[in-house]
């Protein structure tokens, strides 16, 4: 039949620091060692059990020995740090203290142990190690609160169980402190300090005991299937003052800036992949780094007025990244702000809250289209080259175009049409075309326009961002 002690941790908390080991270790002894639960059994008998002889209770502890198995509730080991004054600390000035790591083992609900002995105990044993167990306020430090009851059930233990005296392949091992022959008290009460004073690690009369597991069955390798690239990510734009996106250069610009800088611990590859770069050298691969889109709530077929909020800013990564490199971006760039010399340089602090990762089709779908063949300009398009004296307005924007649109792998322009209204020049009068280290005189041409494909666009996933600045928002068209 045997002897069964049940301990419960309601709170699923558990502090204890293995004997060997400094309290700043940071590891936590589980399960409760034999000679840890021997000495609150004795410490209960000294505080709570008035009624209970030291006798008995050496009694008890000698009957009793070290326990033959433990079946123990599976915890994570978590810490707290904080600061303690030490002997020389005053209120009067700061330092002078000392930092505590406060390590423990923490469950999702109520954490349980069983400690069972394979002996059955004399009447008078039991009797008062269920006094001392009902009395039992904590085991280890104080913040350990727990319940103690003397199991009534029979246990046999199983693989489930840490089983002493167990040796083999197939088992995990644990080393808990016992007792060294039968439990003497003065050696159980002995303080860590005296031990350390003698030059011991572990205290008179104590050894370690080695209790084995049976190895949980190893599941099955899952071969999971290659995760996806990661080729957008779009954030919600929140501040006090909203951004007008005629300043979207502003935030395109520093958000870039804010890559390089939070992202230097990158690998190489991925950061030229986010910022343009081969090495020191213009990226090769053309425009399959970061496009920074600044952009209202809703996706128009119409441009955008100059004196719209900007609400959102959506990255997007022709090439892909990795879901880890996704995930680091996410985290660094929380607020974008600027602390510019010049007035037109600067735009209210904006705080990044995360709405979406995946791709473009995920974020933005009604940016794509796959049907339509005309598309009509977002927001001004840039000319990347330089009109011949001979080429007209129009021959040399559709002739620039149509380079772009091959640099893109897009289909054939069939028709360019630049919208000239009072309207589109009121807007792009009032959009900032240069960027944040650049000054008025290199503010750029720019166009309203709309597009006649000869075919629709048969890439999956690709937006229509053409001409100077488009890593930066600028010549982003929508379906019409």
């Amino acid at each position: 039949m045997g002897t069964t002690l049940s301990i419960e941790f309601p709170f699923g908390r558990y502090h204890a620091t293995p004997w060997s080991q400094g309290p700043n270790s940071g590891d936590v002894e589980w399960p409760p060692s034999p000679w840890r639960l021997f000495r609150a059994l004795i410490a209960v008998g000294h505080t709570r059990c008035p009624d209970v002889t030291p006798e008995s209770i050496d009694s008890l502890l000698i009957e009793l020995g070290n326990p033959d198995a433990y079946l123990a509730g599976e915890l994570s080991v978590g810490s707290t740090r904080h600061y303690m004054p030490d002997i020389a600390h005053s209120t009067k000035e700061p330092g002078r203290t000392d930092l505590v790591l406060d390590a423990f083992g923490v469950s999702s609900g109520p954490l349980t142990v069983k400690i069972h002995w394979d002996r059955t105990l004399s009447e008078s044993a039991e009797q008062t190690l269920r006094i001392l167990a009902d009395r039992l306020p904590y085991l280890g430090r104080s913040e350990s609160i727990c319940t103690a009851k003397l199991d009534d059930h029979d246990h046999c233990p199983d693989s489930r169980w840490w089983r002493k005296g167990i040796t083999g392949d197939d088992f995990e091992f644990k080393a808990l402190l016992g007792v060294d022959g039968p439990p003497v008290r003065n050696q159980l009460e002995a303080t860590t300090t005296a031990t350390r004073k003698r030059g011991d690690v572990y205290p008179a009369g104590s050894v370690l005991i080695s209790y084995g597991r049976q190895r949980p069955a190893r599941s099955p390798a899952v071969v999971r299937p290659h995760a996806p690239k990661v080729t957008a990510i779009q954030f919600q734009l929140v501040s006090s003052v909203p951004m007008r996106m005629r300043n979207a250069i502003l935030l395109a610009d520093t958000c870039h800036a804010a890559l390089r800088k939070q992202l230097d611990t990158a690998q190489q590859d991925s950061l030229e992949l986010l910022v343009g770069r081969d090495g020191d050298s213009p990226r090769r691969q053309q425009h399959d780094h970061t496009h920074i889109l600044v952009h209202p709530a809703s996706i128009a077929d119409s441009p955008y007025e100059a004196a719209a909020t900007a609400d959102l800013l959506t990255l997007w990564i022709p090439g892909g990244t990795t879901g880890e490199l996704a995930q680091s971006i996410v985290r660094q760039l929380r607020r974008v702000r600027t602390a510019r010399e010049h007035l037109e340089d600067r735009f209210p602090e904006q705080r990044l809250l995360l709405v979406g990762v995946g791709t473009l089709d995920d974020v933005l779908p009604e940016a794509l289209s796959q049907t339509s063949t005309r598309w009509r300009s977002l927001t001004p398009y840039l000319p990347v080259r330089h009109r011949h004296r001979r080429q007209t307005e129009h021959e040399h924007i559709a002739a620039d175009l149509a380079k772009e649109c091959s640099y893109r792998g897009l289909p054939d322009v069939a028709s360019v049409t630049v919208i000239e209204s009072t309207e589109a020049a009121r807007n792009l009068s009032q959009f900032r075309r240069y960027r944040v280290n650049e000054r008025m005189p290199k503010q750029r041409r720019g166009v309203y326009l709309e597009i006649d494909f000869r075919e629709p666009l048969t890439q999956p996933g690709q937006a229509v961002v053409l001409g100077q600045l488009s890593h930066f928002g600028f010549g982003w068209f929508a379906p019409v």
